[in-house]
């Protein structure tokens, strides 16, 4: 079975008000339902997911309004287009507002789901914080999530759950390549030793690995199979 990790930013696509929702967030759990994949996730990522959406779903329909009522003034809109406008703004803010008021109740219910595994940050993940405290600009918050996922790898691995273990991760501080596609270190080796592939995406499509993986391993600018 393929063990999948994911982090804040997937909480956020399955538990955002529904038009912010990611299909391919959403069809994680599905897979996971089915028993296609499992999927972990630290659970400090409940919390700050939960929170991301609140700070960043807020409905602003401010600006909107003002539009409105100078377009009004100046003969922009008429008196009907006005009020439908209006009537439009009121069902959006309310309806985002009652979807932010239930965000912690939704994404704390992702635990109960099959195939979705919660896992809590132990004293062995609060050590490995400071071995990967050299990777360069690395946010606290990164440096937890990244030593969650060594560990609870690790974890998988010596327990032999798994041996097919990916990442994906949207946010680009943790990915292991620039903007450009180019390896970054020293990521790309902690993943490589950990023998984790790291998607770009939720469909696990992009960068797709490379043939014979894991049993293969990036020397000399290239892929080679591991003796």
């Amino acid at each position: 079975m393929r063990h999948v990790f994911v982090e804040s930013n997937w909480v956020f696509g399955c538990c955002a008000p529904t038009h912010r929702q990611l299909p391919e967030a959403l069809s994680l759990i599905e897979e996971a339902r089915n028993g296609n994949i499992s999927l972990h996730v630290p659970s400090i990522c409940l919390r700050e997911g939960a929170e991301a959406i609140r700070q960043k779903c807020q409905p602003r329909a401010d600006d909107v309004r003002n539009f409105v009522r100078s377009a009004l003034e100046r003969g922009l809109l008429s008196a009907a287009q006005t009020d439908e406008t209006r009537r439009f703004l009121q069902l959006y803010t309310s309806t985002i507002s009652r979807e932010l008021e239930d965000v912690q109740a939704k994404a704390d219910s992702l635990r109960e789901l099959p195939g979705i595994d919660v896992f809590g940050l132990t004293d062995d993940v609060a050590q490995r914080v400071f071995d990967v405290r050299h990777v360069p600009d690395l946010k606290p918050f990164d440096e937890i999530i990244l030593a969650a996922i060594l560990v609870r790898n690790n974890e998988l691995r010596e327990a032999g759950v798994a041996t097919d273990t990916s990442f994906c991760e949207l946010d680009g501080d943790l990915r292991p390549w620039d903007k450009q596609g180019r390896r970054r270190e020293p990521l790309c080796t902690i993943y490589d030793d950990a023998r984790i592939w790291v998607y770009g995406d939720f469909g696990l499509r992009n960068p797709p690995p490379p043939a014979g993986w894991p049993n293969v391993r990036w020397a000399n600018d290239k892929w080679t199979p591991i003796a």
